[in-house]
């Protein structure tokens, strides 16, 4: 069921502002106070709705409090009967998975909103796919493969080994680059050199 939060919590976003201005707040709307967004949950999947732990903790992502009203004719929502739910945004994406008519995607302007082109549904996915890949176990193991980890599509024996350059030394990473990915100089803190196998990787 739909979970409306009770408890309130101090609002982050304005709280180390006056008291003229916290009552000029967007995100709490004067009252200096927000719901618990411990308690503003996906009604899909019954997880949090809010980053919690991080710098926009208390702002709910995905599609928050929606409502849908059923109307004379309608046969799957009773007639007059209003619907409030959310639906968080791992929730949403797997929805737009199963849709046969992927949604539009537009890149959009931060600013003023506005949409600045069409991005798509397959580029969007595609880096979603990505961003997955990158975050799971994928570059390591392609790592031990000694293949280039710089996308998931990369396919390429690995050449190099990339290094950070800091200012004071060189430092190891476990990501690796076929030629085609080899970072270019000048334009990169990253460092090729040839690379460098598991087995050697305690001796650095």
């Amino acid at each position: 069921m739909y979970v409306k939060s009770t408890n309130l919590v101090d609002c982050n976003f304005c709280k180390n502002w006056d008291d003229k201005w916290r009552n000029e707040c967007n995100a709490c709307h004067g009252k200096k106070q927000v719901p618990d967004p411990k308690e503003l949950l996906c009604n899909l999947c019954g997880s949090y709705m809010c980053p919690l732990g991080s710098d926009t903790e208390q702002f709910p992502y995905g599609l928050f409090e929606a409502k849908v009203t059923g109307g004379y004719e309608s046969y799957h929502l009773l007639d007059l009967n209003t619907y409030i739910f959310s639906f968080c945004e791992k929730c949403l994406r797997q929805l737009f998975i199963q849709c046969k008519i992927k949604p539009l995607v537009y890149d959009t302007n931060i600013i003023t909103g506005k949409f600045e082109g069409e991005y798509g549904w397959e580029s969007d996915q595609k880096c979603y796919e990505e961003r997955l890949w990158q975050d799971s176990d994928g570059p390591h193991q392609a790592y031990l493969d000694k293949k280039c980890n710089q996308s998931k599509d990369c396919n390429n024996e690995a050449i190099y080994s990339l290094f950070y350059n800091t200012e004071m030394e060189l430092q190891f990473t476990e990501e690796t680059s076929c030629e085609l990915h080899k970072p270019i100089i000048g334009k990169s803190n990253k460092v090729a050199q040839s690379y460098i196998p598991p087995k050697l990787k305690p001796f650095l």
